[in-house]
C-alpha cells in the first residue's frame, strides 16, 4: 500500500506561538516535512486541498515545487479546488510547469467547491474544462510521463465522477464518519478504465495524530484544537491517540475500504510531534499490510 504524507495544515493564523506566515514560510516548512518523510520511507507528499485552510493553487503549487527540489523519489503533489478564480486553464498551467520540472513524479488531486450547498453535483463543465487542459499540455508539452490526476471527496456523487472520468478517486474520511464501503464498490465496479490512465485507484485520506503516550496524546490534541480552521465543525475530524488505541480502528478501516493508497494528514503546526506521529503510523501500517 502507498503511503502519502497529505499536508493540509502548511499555513496557520498569525501572532501564534507555532505561526507560519505566507507562502514563502509555508514552502520552507512544506520542503522541512517532505524531506523528512521521504527519509522515514513514505511514498510521496501532497501539498494538497483543505478548503478550510488554503484554497490557492499557486500558494499550493509554491510548496509541492519546493518539496519536489529537495527530494530525489518520492511523488510530490498539489491540489485545485473546482470550480476556483481564474478558472482551471491557469491552474493547469501552473501545476504542468511542476510536471515538466519533475515528471514520473507528480499528483494533482482535485477537490469539490467547498462553499457549495449540500448535494450540488460536482462541476462536470469545469472537471471536463481542465482535464482537457491537461491534456493540451501534455501533448505541447512533452513531459516524460503524464501526471497522475485525483479527483477527491466525501460523496457518493464525486467517486460516480471519478468513475465516469475513468481517474482515481480519494475519499477523505472525517473521524466519526458512517461506513460507506458501497462509494467504493461502485467506484471499481464502473471506473472507466479506457477513458484515463491509472484507475480504478482508491486512496483513503484519513486524519490521524499518534502518540507514544497518553500525556504527548494530550498534547496533540491541545494543539489540533488550536490548529483547527474557524470554519471547522463541532464533530471530530481527527483520530488522537495512542497506537494501541488507534490500531484497531486504522485496521477496520483499512479491511472496510481496502484502499490502494493511504494519505494520511497530521494537521499540527508541531513539527516535531507531527513527525514521531507519521513515524507511529508507519509502523502500525506496516504491522497491519498482509502477508505477500
Amino acid at each position: 500500500m502507498e503511503l502519502i504524507v497529505d499536508d493540509q495544515a502548511p499555513i496557520h493564523v498569525s501572532g501564534r506561538e507555532h505561526a507560519l506566515t505566507g507562502t514563502a514560510a509555508a514552502a520552507q516548512e512544506a520542503v522541512r516535512l517532505a524531506l523528512d518523510c521521504e527519509e522515514l520511507g513514505w511514498d510521496g507528499y501532497w501539498a494538497a486541498v483543505d478548503p478550510g485552510t488554503v484554497r490557492h493553487s499557486h500558494m499550493l503549487t509554491a510548496m509541492a515545487s519546493a518539496a519536489a527540489t529537495i527530494t530525489g523519489s518520492i511523488r510530490v503533489g498539489t491540489g485545485l479546488v473546482l470550480p476556483e478564480d481564474g478558472g482551471p486553464v491557469r491552474g493547469a498551467a501552473g501545476f504542468m510547469s511542476l510536471a515538466h520540472l519533475h515528471p514520473r513524479r507528480t499528483d494533482l488531486i482535485v477537490a469539490t467547491d467547498p462553499d457549495a450547498a449540500h448535494g450540488t453535483p460536482f462541476p462536470g463543465p469545469r472537471l471536463t474544462a481542465l482535464l482537457a487542459a491537461l491534456r493540451y499540455e501534455d501533448v505541447h508539452g512533452s513531459p516524460t510521463a503524464p501526471p497522475r490526476i485525483w479527483l477527491t471527496g466525501q460523496r457518493a456523487e464525486d467517486a460516480a465522477v471519478a468513475a465516469a472520468y475513468g481517474l482515481p478517486f480519494c475519499l477523505e474520511l472525517p473521524a466519526d464518519h458512517l461506513p460507506r464501503p458501497d462509494f467504493l464498490d461502485h467506484y471499481r465496479k464502473f471506473c472507466r478504465t479506457e477513458a484515463g490512465p491509472g484507475a480504478p485507484r482508491v486512496a483513503l485520506a484519513l486524519r490521524i495524530a499518534c502518540a507514544d503516550n497518553p500525556d504527548e496524546a494530550a498534547a496533540l490534541q491541545a494543539l489540533l484544537a488550536w490548529a483547527e480552521p474557524p470554519t471547522a465543525t463541532a464533530r471530530p475530524r481527527t483520530l488522537v491517540g495512542t497506537p494501541d488505541r488507534i490500531r484497531p480502528h486504522l485496521a477496520h478501516l483499512l479491511d472496510l475500504y481496502r484502499p490502494d493508497t493511504l494519505a494520511v494528514s497530521t494537521p499540527c503546526p508541531d513539527h516535531a510531534l507531527r513527525i514521531r506521529s507519521y513515524t507511529l503510523v508507519q509502523d502500525l501500517v506496516t504491522g497491519l499490510r498482509p502477508a505477500p
